[in-house]
């Protein structure tokens, strides 16, 4: 049987964002499950793709009675066996704190633990020297079935100053007595890769550099992320093969300190942790429903964790009085000054509300409302709660206007108006009419709150299993993990320094870093898929080349956050109050936002540039690289320590900007278009650097600095006007045409070079065309025909 374990559960397939799944693994030597995590110390948090574990016919339950020693009760405790061969399908209970060591492949139906808990498993086999292409023994002992996790590292003279780079094997196929993987690396734009071949022999497995050892430079591949993980033996492009290095002065690069790790546990059922759960050396899997508990923090130093529920399973939370039936003070109601917190560490994507109860001083009595038309924008819902009141005179619609709010981890409650609806003759009455819409005219009763308000409400959330893990030192040392994937899951992180190093979060997952973090180190990248959401209440600090990834998904900013490597993908969005920061904490004078996929991505929030570094005059390029339209709508982009920041637009898809933007130095346009959004789009001071592409006005009126051309370009003013600054000192590419286009049917000048004819040179005026035609400037500095007219846009 040939097992191969993907990074997308495709194997031919080369999407970089789904790190990794479980196959069942068979042999001939064994018949127990062997989950194999082929990335580099990975924690998985996973709700789908449940194992086939259960409790056992007879719901057999063991009990730990020793702190440290192999002291269990059970009928089914096999004699001669000890705690690290534990019997499939039963129940586990530890009534105190335990250590227990693991060696091999054991599963159990339920854990419950009341105090602290300790799995260890059997030491990591190393074999730290570089492999080549002669085959070589580096697990002694061991079988391919044995090894439940594979480390590595790349070294050689092509790393240069960095000899050595954390590697991540991927494509591990194994049937019979061999197997492959491929180790790779993303390196300052090249992605490296090592293709390593295991054999399982006599006396352990061997392994060898065979096939492919070459990289992808950023020349073949603009983003090379989008190659990570791929299958190197299917990438056309992979053409650039090097040397195998056998030290870290070799030419060339190679692997050295392989490690594997031999021990797991796979536990089914309920997981309830009363106490703390530190697993080391071990690749452990929880496969649980959605009642298990983690009421205690879980580390794991070497990030092998995986933890699983069935399914997502959703629940009915009540605000306000629980039992609407009894009577209850207007001071628990919802009010419209002050946002209560219905909801802890929720997602408000998460939520729906469902029904209530209204009352209030022109009500008289608990009233079941129903509720309408709600809306919602990424970080605030709003809803129509409504009953048709029949004791009235007449029948009318009593309601008031509910706004839900994404307020840092938590989901606050306000209810803003109250409405009362008078039915015309005829007309149908039941709830559902939109009373916003119907207005002053159609609602002449309009009260306020207290006279209609809202004295519970029901909101359906979205459960899934949920972690939160803390670090409590400020050191990366402290890090619970390395590696993280959250699968219909809710992450909170609890602690500067206990968000993973790589983390993947897909199917509608939740991650909430609730403190202060620091998304450091190198290339590691954090992946936000298929509707998932990171919500960020507290400071995030991503530091050097840490990336951020969002396909399909929302990044929710509440407090600064600093993002020096962005990519969206697929209509994801950046939404909140407070800004994205890019540029601090960059070793590099160049961040990067790239927009890619299916569909325009979103930035709705300020984003601000800072100096790259954190001290000293240091400016700060950032690059949108659109591959698909981005659109930063309605907010700033400025400069934040005005020490001269570069704004790059890259890409031959169109960047939407509108807002107030003030950054003060340069705007680069290399391809693509720039729609201007606004009258204030361009910033009044940034000079403009047209080396291609276009520059669409539209209907906007936007004045700002100098014009350089220093490629072919083009302008199209549609409607629009537009005004530069005095021109005639920039120097243009010789040979470089600025094609400028637009309409002529309103009574405004429309585009102007400082105040006078002399606002342009000669040999720049021949370089422009308007609509195909000869151009001049007139003397007070406006484009208009050669022939002598102006040139009337707007």
């Amino acid at each position: 049987m040939t097992t191969e374990k993907a990074l997308n559960g495709k194997p031919d397939a080369g999407n970089p964002h789904v790190l990794f799944d479980e196959r069942e693994v068979a042999s001939a030597a064994t018949s127990r499950r062997v989950s194999l995590l082929y990335s580099m110390r990975k924690l998985m948090i996973s709700a789908v793709g449940c194992l086939a574990l259960g409790a056992s016919a007879d719901g057999t339950t063991l009990t730990w009675n020793g702190a440290d020693g192999a002291a269990w009760e059970g009928e089914n405790w096999l004699n001669g066996e000890t705690p690290s061969a534990w019997v499939d399908g039963a129940n586990a209970v530890f009534p105190s704190a335990a250590t227990v060591a693991l060696d091999g492949a054991v599963s159990v139906s339920n854990l419950t633990t009341s105090g602290a808990l300790k799995l260890t498993g059997a030491s990591d086999v190393t074999y730290p020297g570089f492999l080549t292409t002669t085959s070589t023994l580096v697990f002694p002992g061991l079988k391919l079935a044995d090894i439940t996790a594979i480390d590595g590292t790349m070294a050689g003279g092509f790393f240069g100053a960095t000899p050595r780079v954390e590697a991540h094997a991927y494509h591990y196929t194994y049937s019979g007595n061999t197997g492959s993987a491929q180790f790779q690396c993303d390196y300052y734009g090249a992605l490296r890769c090592v293709k390593v071949e295991f054999t399982e022999g006599a006396d352990g497995v061997y392994a060898k550099v065979v096939g492919k050892t070459g990289y992808i430079d950023a020349k073949a591949r603009d983003i090379v992320r989008e190659c990570m993980g791929g299958d190197a033996d299917k990438m056309l492009d992979m053409q650039w093969t090097v040397s195998v290095a056998t030290s870290d002065s070799a030419n060339g690069y190679g692997v050295c300190n392989l490690r594997a790790s031999t021990s797991h546990i796979e536990i089914a059922g309920e997981a309830t942790l009363g106490g703390g759960l530190t697993v080391t050396n071990a690749a452990i899997e929880v496969t649980a429903p959605i009642s298990q508990k983690w009421n205690q923090k879980v580390t794991c130093p070497n990030g092998r964790l995986t933890v699983k529920g069935l399914s997502s399973a959703t629940t009915d939370r009540t605000y306000g009085i629980t039992d609407a039936s009894v009577s209850g003070v207007a001071s628990a109601w919802l009010t419209a000054t002050a946002a209560d917190t219905v909801l802890t560490n929720m997602v408000l994507s998460r939520t729906v509300p469902v029904s209530g109860v209204m009352r209030g001083s022109w009500i008289g009595y608990n009233a079941d409302a129903n509720i309408h038309h709600v809306k919602f924008d990424g970080q605030t819902m709003t809803f129509q709660i409504q009953f048709v009141d029949p004791a009235a005179a007449k029948s009318w619609i009593k309601g008031a206007l509910v706004e839900l709010k994404q307020s840092g981890a938590n989901v606050t409650a306000r209810a803003i108006r109250a409405y009362l609806y008078n039915f015309s003759e005829g007309e149908n009455r039941v709830t559902g009419i939109d009373l916003e819409a119907a207005g002053s005219a159609a609602n002449p009763g309009s009260a306020s709150v207290k006279q209609y308000g809202v004295k519970s409400l029901v909101l359906r959330t979205v459960t899934v299993p949920s972690l939160t893990l803390s670090a409590s030192n400020s050191s990366a040392s402290d890090r619970p993990c390395i590696d993280m994937v959250a699968d219909n899951a809710q992450l909170v992180f609890a602690g500067a320094w206990s968000p993973p190093l790589n983390l993947l979060a897909r199917n509608c997952a939740s991650i909430i870093y609730n403190d202060a973090g620091y998304g450091s180190g190198g290339s590691h990248v954090r992946r936000f898929e298929s509707g998932s959401t990171l919500l960020m209440p507290a400071n995030l600090k991503s530091e050097a080349r840490a990336a951020f990834e969002f396909t399909a998904s929302t990044n929710a900013i509440f407090v600064k956050n600093y993002f020096n490597d962005l990519t969206l993908r697929d209509g994801s969005r950046i939404i909140g109050n407070s800004p994205w920061l890019t540029g601090y904490f960059n070793s590099a004078p160049t961040s990067i936002c790239t927009s890619a996929g299916i569909g325009a991505n979103y930035i709705e929030t300020t984003l601000q540039m800072l100096r790259h570094n954190t001290t000293g005059n240091m400016t700060n390029t950032l690059v949108l690289a659109t591959e698909s339209d981005l659109v930063i709508s309605g907010n700033v982009i400025e400069d934040g320590t005005n020490k001269g920041t570069c704004l790059v637009k890259r890409g031959d898809a169109t960047l939407t900007l509108s807002g107030n933007n003030t950054f003060p130095s340069r705007f680069i346009v290399e391809a693509g278009t720039v729609a201007l959004g606004s009258d204030t789009a361009l910033p009044a001071s940034a000079s403009l650097i047209l080396a291609g592409g276009t520059v669409s006005c539209g209907a906007t009126t936007n004045a700002t600095g100098t014009l350089t051309l220093t490629g072919d370009a083009a302008i199209d003013l549609g409607e629009g006007a537009l005004a530069f600054a005095d021109s005639s000192g920039e120097a243009w590419a010789d040979g470089a045409v600025l094609n400028i286009t637009g309409t002529d049917t309103l009574p405004t000048r429309s585009l102007r070079f400082g105040t006078s004819e002399n606002g342009l040179t000669t040999a720049h005026i021949r370089q422009i065309t308007y609509n195909g035609e000869r151009v001049s400037l007139d003397s007070s500095g406006y484009l208009r025909h050669r022939g002598g007219f102006v040139i009337i846009v707007k």
